[in-house]
Formats: C-alpha cells, sequence, structure tokens
C-alpha cells in the first residue's frame, strides 16, 4: 500500500515556489510519520512512502530551509533517504548498503563561513522571518557557551555586546533602557519607557524600569531598534528588547546545572548558581520545564554602613501541552528579587560616619502568561494572556533634615514604595511569510497602573519616626485598545514592499491623594495612528539593503511625585525615523557587515525632571533630533579566528526648548554618547574532542551628560574597558573563566545617586571593578 502525505496547502503553489525554494520552518520533534506530515502541510509537498515509516522519531527542524535540507535532517538516522519525483514530490525509499571501496583521501573542505547553515530565524516582527532579509535593523545576540558571556548574564552585559543599546547606571532591576539615542531622562519617574521589554510574547513593562531579568535558560535576546509603533504600540519609541526562552521538550527528558565564583580582586567574593530540568510529562503532547537560580555579588563601593552587595534570585516555569500537531499551549510563570543593600554612587554626603543606615533598593518581580497558538494551514493564530508585576522600595537620605524631631542626632530619609500592574491580550493572525503576499494583523488590549507611596521618615539613634507620607497624584491607570497589522508584497524575486499601521485609542485616569489642597487630574483620552513603510532589495545572495520609514507616539502621564505643578500636566510625545541599512557577505560568506544609517526627529519630548526638593516631575522639554551610523563587521579568515568590530557614531541634541528655563538648548540627550567603539577576537581550538574558546575584548565610550536641566550639566568623561574569557567545553561539561575590567578602571561613569542631594554635592558612580569569575555547567 502506498501511503501518501499531502499538505492542507494545495500542490500547485509548491510547484510555482520550486523544489528548491526555502521555507521558513518549525517542525517539532515527534513521531516520524507525524513530522513529514508537518512538512507536507507547512510546503505543500507530497512525500510517499511504501507502508508505514519507521517507528523513530524525528528531531526538532527549525530555521530557513528547502524541503530537501529539512528531509536530511529529518530522515537522519531512520535508514530511509528521499528521491525526488516531481516538481513538489518526493519518495522515501530504505538506504542500501553502501559497497566496499577502497580508502581514498579526504577532499579539501572550504573554510568555514560566518553565516550559520540554517539562517537566524527571529519572531520579533511577530512572525518567523529570516535575520537576513529583515526590512529593519535588528540585532541578534545568541547565548550558547561560546559567547564569552558570563554564567548568568544580565542586561547589561547584553548592552555591552549590542551596538547602539545604552543603559543607566543606577543598578539592577532599576536601570532605564535606551536605544539609538531616544533618552529622556536619568531619573526614575512615572514617564512611559521609551523601550518594550518583552519575555517571549509578554509584554513586561509599561513605566516600570528593566527588571533586568538574568538570562537564565534564554536562547538568544533579539534587539529591534527604531520606532516600533505599529507593531508594539506606544512607548516602543526607541525599540523593543525582547528575550526569548527555550520552550519545554516533549520528547526527551534534560537537565543542566552551573555553579559559580564571583572574586571582585579588591572587595571580596561572591557567587551562586542555576538549574534546569526538562520533564516530558506524555511524550509529545505535555511537558514542562523548570529553571532556577541564584546569585550574589560582592559590592564595591564601601559606605558607613557596609557595601552595596547585591542578591538576585528568581526561576521560571514553562508547561508546554500540544494536544494535536495543530494546538500548542503555553503556561508560563516567572518571578525574581533584586536586593541591592546600597546604592552605587559616592559623595561626601555618604561618607560620614553619622549616617543611621544605608539606601538600600529591592525590585520584586512576578509574571505569569498564557499563550495559545493553532496552526491553520498557511495561517497561524495566536493569542497571549500576561499579568506583570513589580514592587520597588527604595530610600535615600535627604540633604537637608531641618524639621527633623533632633536635629544632629539622626537623618531624614525618603522611603519611596511603588507597584507597577500590566495586564495584556493580544490575538493576532499571521500568514506564510514565503508567500508573494505575506501579512500580520491583529489586536490588543492592555491596563497598565502605577501607585506610588512616599513616607519622609526620621532616623535617629534609638528610634525612627514617620514625619509625613504623601502619595504621587496616584495610582495612574492607563487602558490602550487597538487594532494592527502588517503586510509584505514580493515584487519579482528581488524587491519587497513592507506597509504597517496601527489604530489605538489610550485613556489615562488619575487620582489625587496628596491631601494638600492640589487641583483634581482631569482624565484624559486620544486617538491615534502609527505607520511604517519599508522597501528592501536583494539583487543577490548575500547583498540586502533596505529603507524604513517609522512612527511611535508615547501618552502624557499624569503621576508626578509630589504635588507640584499638578495644573501643568504635559502633552503627547511623537517620534518619527527614517531607517536605511544593509546586509553584505564577502569573501566566500567569511565577511559580513551589517550596517545602517538613521535620522529621528522628537516632537515635544516628555522628560522626568528632577526637582530642587528631590521630587520627580514631568515636562515637555522640546524638540529634538538624533541622526548617526551605526555598523557590525564579522571576519572569520580562518576557521579558528574571529573578528568582530562594532560602532556607534551619533548626534543626539535639543534643537529647539519650551522657552522657560528647564533645559539647555543644543544640549545632548542625557546619558547618550557621540560615539562608542567595540572590538573582540576570538580564538578556536579543538583537541581531542575538547573545544577551547579564547576571547578578548574592549570597549570604548565617549562621554555623556547627566541631563540638560541648567543646575545639572554634568558630564562623565570617556572611558575604556577590557575583558578576558576562556571557555572549555568536552561532551557534556563547560568551563569558563572571566576577567572583566582588566585594567580596573574606576572613574566616572555617571555622575548620579541621590536625587535629594545631588544638587548640593558632586556623586559619581563607576563601571564593576577588576573582577574574576569561575563557572562550571554539566547538561543531562
Amino acid at each position: 500500500m502506498l501511503l501518501l502525505l499531502v499538505g492542507a496547502v494545495p500542490v500547485a503553489r509548491a510547484q510555482e515556489q520550486g523544489a528548491h525554494a526555502p521555507h521558513v520552518l518549525d517542525i517539532p520533534g515527534g513521531p516520524l510519520a507525524q513530522a513529514l506530515a508537518e512538512l507536507s502541510r507547512q510546503t505543500g509537498t507530497s512525500i510517499g512512502f511504501k507502508g508505514a515509516p519507521p517507528d523513530v522519531f524525528s528531531p526538532h527542524v527549525k530555521g530557513r530551509m528547502t524541503v530537501e535540507q529539512a528531509l536530511d535532517h529529518l530522515l537522519a538516522g531512520s535508514g530511509l533517504r528521499a528521491v525526488a519525483s516531481g516538481p513538489a514530490a518526493y519518495r522515501l525509499e530504505r538506504v542500501p548498503p553502501a559497497p566496499a571501496a577502497p580508502p581514498r583521501p579526504e577532499p579539501a573542505q572550504d573554510l568555514p563561513r560566518i553565516l550559520p547553515k540554517e539562517e537566524i530565524v527571529i519572531t520579533g516582527m511577530k512572525r518567523a522571518m529570516p535575520l537576513a532579509t529583515a526590512p529593519q535593523s535588528v540585532s541578534v545576540l545568541t547565548l550558547d557557551s561560546a559567547s564569552g558571556l558570563a554564567p548568568l548574564p544580565d542586561t547589561e552585559e547584553v548592552a555591552a555586546r549590542t551596538v547602539g543599546l545604552t543603559l543607566t547606571r543606577l543598578g539592577p532591576g532599576r536601570n532605564r533602557m535606551f536605544i539609538r539615542g531616544v533618552a529622556d531622562s536619568a531619573f526614575l519617574g512615572n514617564s512611559q519607557s521609551t523601550v518594550s521589554v518583552y519575555l517571549d510574547e509578554s509584554r513586561l513593562t509599561y513605566a516600570a524600569p528593566d527588571p533586568d531579568l538574568l538570562l537564565a535558560d534564554v536562547e538568544r535576546v533579539e534587539v529591534l531598534k527604531g520606532p516600533q509603533g505599529p507593531l508594539y504600540g506606544t512607548g516602543a519609541l526607541g525599540g523593543v528588547y525582547r528575550m526569548v526562552t527555550n520552550r519545554p521538550v516533549l520528547d526527551d527528558v534534560s537537565a543542566a546545572t552551573t555553579i559559580f565564583g564571583i572574586a571582585a580582586l579588591k572587595d571580596g567574593v561572591g557567587g551562586g548558581g542555576s538549574a534546569m530540568l526538562n520533564i516530558p510529562i506524555v511524550r509529545d503532547r505535555l511537558g514542562i520545564r523548570l529553571v532556577g537560580y541564584d546569585t550574589y555579588e560582592p559590592g564595591w563601593v564601601q559606605v558607613s554602613r557596609g557595601r552595596n552587595d547585591t542578591h538576585i534570585r528568581g526561576g521560571r516555569l514553562s508547561l508546554r501541552w500540544a494536544p494535536t500537531p495543530e494546538w500548542t499551549v503555553d503556561l508560563n510563570a516567572a518571578a525574581q528579587r533584586v536586593h541591592a543593600d546600597d546604592n552605587q554612587y559616592i559623595s561626601v554626603d555618604r561618607i560620614i560616619p553619622s549616617a543611621s543606615q544605608r539606601e538600600g533598593f529591592e525590585n520584586t518581580f512576578k509574571m505569569a502568561s498564557a499563550t495559545v497558538s493553532r496552526s491553520l494551514g498557511d495561517l497561524r493564530l495566536l493569542s497571549n494572556t500576561s499579568w506583570v508585576h513589580q514592587l520597588i522600595d527604595s530610600n535615600y537620605r535627604e540633604a537637608e533634615p531641618d524639621d527633623a524631631p533632633d536635629p544632629g542626632e539622626g537623618d531624614m530619609y525618603y522611603f519611596e514604595r511603588r507597584r507597577y500592574n500590566l495586564l495584556s491580550q493580544e490575538i493576532r493572525l499571521a500568514s506564510d511569510t514565503e508567500a508573494p503576499v505575506s501579512w500580520v494583523t491583529g489586536v490588543s488590549v492592555l491596563s497598565a497602573t502605577t501607585d506610588a507611596r512616599v513616607t519622609e521618615t526620621w532616623v535617629g539613634e534609638s528610634s525612627i519616626e514617620p514625619t509625613h507620607t504623601f502619595g504621587n497624584h496616584t495610582p495612574v491607570e492607563t487602558t490602550e485598545a487597538a487594532i494592527f497589522g502588517e503586510a509584505t508584497w514580493r515584487l519579482g524575486a528581488e524587491v519587497d514592499v513592507n506597509v504597517g499601521g496601527r489604530l489605538f485609542h489610550s485613556w489615562t485616569r488619575g487620582k489625587q491623594e496628596d491631601g494638600e489642597g492640589a487641583p483634581p487630574i482631569p482624565d484624559r483620552s486620544r486617538w491615534a495612528v502609527s505607520p511604517s513603510l519599508s522597501l528592501s532589495w536583494r539583487p543577490a545572495e548575500g547583498r540586502f539593503y533596505y529603507v524604513r520609514y517609522a512612527n511611535a507616539f508615547r501618552p502624557a502621564t499624569l503621576g508626578q511625585t509630589g504635588s507640584e505643578q499638578a495644573a501643568a500636566l504635559p502633552e503627547d510625545d511623537k517620534l518619527s525615523t527614517v531607517d536605511a541599512g544593509t546586509r553584505l557577505t564577502a569573501a566566500g560568506g567569511h565577511l559580513a557587515l551589517d550596517g545602517s544609517v538613521y535620522l529621528t526627529f522628537w516632537q515635544d519630548m516628555q522628560s522626568d525632571y528632577l526637582l530642587e526638593n528631590g521630587l520627580v516631575t514631568t515636562r515637555n522639554i522640546g524638540n529634538s533630533r538624533i541622526y548617526g551610523i551605526e555598523s557590525t563587521l564579522t571576519w572569520k579568515p580562518t576557521e579558528s579566528w574571529t573578528l568582530e568590530l562594532g560602532a556607534t557614531l551619533q548626534h543626539a541634541r535639543l534643537v529647539q526648548v519650551n522657552g522657560d528655563g528647564s533645559a539647555i538648548e543644543g544640549s545632548r540627550l542625557p546619558l547618550v554618547p557621540d560615539g562608542r567603539v567595540r572590538l573582540a577576537l576570538t580564538r578556536r581550538f579543538q583537541i581531542d574532542g575538547w573545544t577551547l574558546d579564547l576571547r578578548g575584548s574592549a570597549e570604548r565610550v565617549g562621554p555623556t551628560q547627566l541631563s540638560f536641566q541648567p543646575e545639572l550639566d554634568r558630564y562623565s568623561g570617556s572611558y575604556a574597558v577590557y575583558g578576558l574569557s576562556a571557555s572549555l567545553e568536552h561532551g557534556p561539561w563547560a568551563a569558563t573563566l572571566l576577567m572583566d575590567n582588566v585594567l580596573d578602571y574606576r572613574g566616572n561613569v555617571f555622575p548620579y545617586g541621590n536625587p535629594f542631594t545631588v544638587y548640593n554635592s558632586l556623586q559619581t558612580a563607576s563601571v564593576h571593578p577588576q573582577t574574576v569569575k569561575l563557572s562550571i555547567s554539566r547538561r543531562w
């Protein structure tokens, strides 16, 4: 009997595409017959075999490849081979035993190429798309054992590897993230973030800082640069930072563990570990994946009552259910707690022995999500529901405790508790990206709440007395509803046109709870549209060019810390960018260049503005213009050597201010360097099954400005940091030795730490000191 597997797509369409046309495939591991049926469905190819296929399991196949390449992967070890029997049809037959042949010399092999055999496929554009043909600027960091990263990488390490990505220096769990110079403020207020942070399909932030989730058991990080308003909505003015985790594997039990030690050579020791366990509960139907981690990093800033030691603990739980080949249900939960004993800045005010306690900080993060996807022939339907909660506690010593109960016998402290809640729902439908016309469309709704409570407290030698408690104009509640879409038309084999847009309605409500007679806060409602348009051209393999226009919109906030300026509410701001770039490979694939130039206009820029009393309000500062060029060059001259060079040159300035004296026209945007260069050189050795990777890196960052406020027009100087790493791998074992900041640079890289004393004192913060990290990992 002849078993014929026919996909849901008509065979005629597959014939038009050609048997050798590449496809973007995602075929779960499982029984061979089931995997062949899924390949047939995704490609419109007929696959026949006389009788039933062997009862063997095929591996998970994902990436951009031809049908022949996919069959090679699926049939590996099965004793079968595929023989073309038509334009879109294959016949499976058993592999005959190979005849004995005299030994012959091995043929000369080509030098290794930079690009992997299976091209990187990104999903940050809400549909699977090869990175090589994405019509916008995207950086992807793959977290493999040879990357030279720390055992538990964080956002700061990703920023060091990604051109155009900048962080503040406030510390883990409180940093703000900026992309391509779109930086509004170094201070943490209530304005919506300029970068949207995602974990898989779930949005993590609205007005909250980056939670800085440690990248345990994470496959890759995708950074989409430039405004992403059409697909991601309000707030994504600078772009999107998206972490893609490893999902449960339904056909194999696996585990991994890592332990590591940290030695800050002049400041102390620490360490930690992580573990992963993957268990199929019902083979090919139901599986669970557990991840946990714990790390303690020694501090390097010594104040009167201790150091700024930091402890981070967290974990994730993922449950995947695949009741049929068409349906997938993912349930996820994650939690993390960041506790810092003190802030990481130095000033004269902090070294006095009378300080009653340290300026501690804590960020508690929790999330839960459910993602359901359904394959509908050439279409894929996806629904994501997520809930995120962040609780942030911080305290600072105030500058002049004149109203203290016992002046001179203690200190006045400002204790702040911020709660952020985000509930979001998105449903979208996407087509096959290999079709002549491909598209994605969907609807989304989110509700974001920010709630702040502040207490001024006298801390004496033997007593603690709250003296004043107040809130923001909070809680501030924002609800957004949107419909969005994007479509790509293939104009021949070389040119694509991509058009996208988002229509949304936003409501913002605030409640005055200060109790000091401040005027009421009016609700706000607005409609807006965010369009995008791109044109891409691929004249030949290894040559790709694109130009893109997009904008994003950010509703004005209502929340302010304190009662001041309750009637002077800010206006919405809008950002538009034109971006032109290229991805090129040369020298037979051994040289790759990814570069772009961009021009950005930012109208009525909102900024979290620091008042002289230490509280933060939000103002429209004026208009800004940003232009720049960035590039990443990778050269692999031999199998052993790899050279990476990344550079950013940009000019981000205020070109027009509102005229109220709150900003300096022509000043830099906060914390944005005009130039940044990074260089990395890797040497690989293969010895009797052992793999050794040696890596050296260097990064130079230009000077930055703290704020465009006249009173806080302070700079940090340029600096350079160097790193070394060695990674050794053999079978399931791996060990990594790293040294960060080899020359122990401790200059000023961020002139800010305490909002209540920064007006009256010079504050400085430095990069992490010279640190050695040793890790040992084992996989099962």
